[in-house]
């Protein structure tokens, strides 16, 4: 199958799992392992476009989580 045509293992907007950071750092692209929960697929790998910035945020717990904002 296509993944290019298809789309079938895009999950645009939906919450994923995400399994490793392969690679994060301001100027570079974001590079990682996610858990689409798709049967026959144990995991895809996924890279955007330079990442801008990297700031620190709290979830609703206090626990710090990072949000990376990357160009379009």
């Amino acid at each position: 199958m296509d993944m290019t045509v298809d789309g079938s293992l895009r999950r645009d907007g939906q919450p994923i799992e995400l399994v490793r950071l392969l690679a994060c750092s301001v100027g570079s692209s974001l590079d990682v392992l996610i858990n689409l929960r798709v049967s026959g697929v144990l995991v895809a790998r996924r890279r955007t476009t330079e990442v801008l910035s990297i700031q620190p945020v709290e979830d609703e717990t206090g626990d710090e989580l990072m949000i990376l904002l990357t160009s379009l």
